[in-house]
């Protein structure tokens, strides 16, 4: 990883991992479910899930392509 400047994917990486598990009780999933107008707070937990193990797939192929 080279230094100077941006932090590439290293810092979204960085806050994708400290999303963990993420449950119906999680503040985003509860964001997200409110903002996307979903009805099961199952699904949007599933959802929220999946979206962000797309951007941390996408941040370890493509790290400057994610900024």
């Amino acid at each position: 990883m080279e230094g100077g400047g941006s932090t590439g994917g290293g810092g979204l990486k960085s806050a994708l991992s400290g999303l963990g598990g993420l449950n119906h009780d999680h503040a985003f999933v509860q964001h997200v479910q409110q903002t996307a107008a979903i009805q099961d707070p199952d699904q949007a937990s599933q959802y929220t899930q999946h979206e962000v193990n797309l951007l941390k797939e996408q941040a370890d192929s493509n790290p400057q392509g994610i900024q």
